[in-house]
């Protein structure tokens, strides 16, 4: 006899409460029941029956009514966290498995290409710019048109284009 192992996930079954109906299906409508009783005992006049009343209850339990039904097997509130999901992934990848992004950060030295009294050339520490210097660069960069993409493998790269 050939015997197999079936996956955990495609023998778990939706256990059923009471007129095959699933807990989440009955969570998602007693919600409505307790809506409509804090609805009814709170609004003006209490514990009549108005209109108004029954409008708001019928609206607040609609929708949540509709999210228990099932279609093709599933709940609606469920397809609606799939389609979620799946609007709501990333549509690009700024980063690849080559990035160096993951990888051990080491400081490189910056060199001057002027080389010293003693001909070696000495590392060069970049100034930080003086609040007129940051307007000064800034004014430049605004008049330039600049544009950023992706290319396949990830990486991020910028154009710059006089205007």
């Amino acid at each position: 006899m050939k015997t197999s192992i079936v996956p955990a996930q495609v023998t778990s079954i939706e256990d059923t409460i009471a007129a095959n109906l699933s807990l989440t299906q009955i969570i998602l409508l007693i919600i409505p029941v307790f809506m409509a009783a804090l609805i009814f005992a709170g609004l003006p006049p209490t514990m009549h029956v108005k209109v108004y009343k029954l409008i708001v209850i019928i609206c607040c339990s609609l929708p949540l009514i509709t999210l228990a039904l099932k279609v093709r097997g599933q709940l609606v509130l469920k397809w609606i966290i799939l389609l979620a999901g799946y609007r709501l992934r990333p549509r690009r990848y700024l980063f690849s498995a080559h990035s160096p992004c993951c990888c051990e950060k080491v400081k490189p030295e910056i060199q001057s290409s002027l080389p010293s009294a003693t001909g070696v050339a000495k590392a060069v520490r970049l100034p930080i710019l003086k609040p007129a210097e940051q307007i000064a660069v800034g004014e430049y960069l605004s008049n330039r048109q600049i544009a950023f993409y992706a290319d396949d493998m990830g990486q991020l790269n910028v154009v710059m284009e006089s205007k």
